[in-house]
This record gives C-alpha cells, structure tokens and sequence, in this order.
C-alpha cells in the first residue's frame, strides 16, 4: 500500500491547460465524480469525468450533448492548447460525438419518412411532456386540439397553426406538412 501512495506522489501533474477544462466540466458534473486525481492524459480524466457509454434515453442524450458542448466550446476558446493535450481531447470528443449520432439515428429513425405533421406533434408533445391544453394557444382550443389528434377532424394543421407550433417547438415548419 505505501507503495502505491508513494507512486501517486511521484505521477507528474496534468497540464493546467487540461486542468481548466475539467475544472470548467467538472461544475456540472456529478459530485462523485468530482474527486478525480491528476493524471498525464486528458482523454482519461474525461472519461471519468463523462463515462463513454452507450446511450439508452433523453436524459442520457441530453447529457452527452451538454458534455460535448463543453468540450468544444473549450477548444473554441483555448486555441492555443499544445497538441498532447488535443491529442486526448479530440479522440474523447469524437467518440463522444458517434455516441450521439448513434442515439438520434436510433432515437429519430423514421423521422421524415411518410410522417404526417399530426404524428409529429403528437411526438414533440410526449417529448415535451404537453398535455392537449397546453397548445391551445397555438392551435385553437383543447377541442381542436383533441379533434386534430385523434383524426377525427378531416382538416389537416392550417398555416397559422403551423407557424405558431414551429416557433414553439423551434422546428420547420415544413415539419408539420405530410411527406
């Protein structure tokens, strides 16, 4: 045992450079993974910081997307960074990136492919967690709502109505048209 302490008190510590972006990550990052010791190579304290695994649901999703967001940004803002330290980030990142890709490919397969704009609003709402009352403002009370949802109404989404739900959902509006 004392050997092993004795090994960690000789390991060199990481490159500040590397230090800033954990530190910069590590704010929103699970407390119990916070208590991370220095080692040479950034790759590794990312992956301890932000496990690469696959990704199974939205929160999952939404966290990678956070995490690769932050590590890009810190590449944006650090352009100076010498290139051992890319060296561990880029890799990171880039598997990181195949992960997402590979989420949303599974995630939004058929999106876009014989989707009515109904099917799709019935998406973004259970996305969302929306009820029917919640787009009354955009398309015109629960009742047309309700009627618009279950295919009881012969009218499809009428321009207006797609313009107001594209702005609140933050999608085309080439969404809501049948393809």
């Amino acid at each position: 045992m004392e050997g092993l302490e004795k090994g960690k008190q000789n390991m060199p510590l990481a490159n500040n450079k590397t230090d800033d972006l954990m530190d910069s990550i590590k704010m929103d990052i699970s407390s119990d993974l916070l208590s991370l010791v220095h080692e040479k190579s950034s790759y590794l304290q990312l992956v301890k910081l932000f496990p690469l695994v696959p990704i199974i649901d939205q929160h999952g999703h939404e966290s990678a997307v956070g995490m690769a967001g932050k590590v890009v940004e810190y590449l944006n803002q650090h352009a100076e960074l010498p290139s051992a330290i890319r060296e561990g980030i880029n890799p990171y990142l880039n598997a990181l990136t195949t992960l997402i890709e590979g989420y949303e490919r599974s995630k939004f397969a058929n999106v876009g492919r014989n989707v009515k704009g109904i099917d799709l609003l019935k998406f973004l709402m259970k996305e969302h967690g929306l009820k029917q009352t919640d787009l009354r403002k955009e398309v015109g009370g629960q009742s047309v709502v309700s009627e618009l949802l279950s295919g009881k109404r012969r009218r499809k989404l009428n321009r207006k109505q797609i313009e107001a739900l594209s702005k609140r959902f933050r999608v085309s509006p080439l969404v809501f048209f049948d393809q």
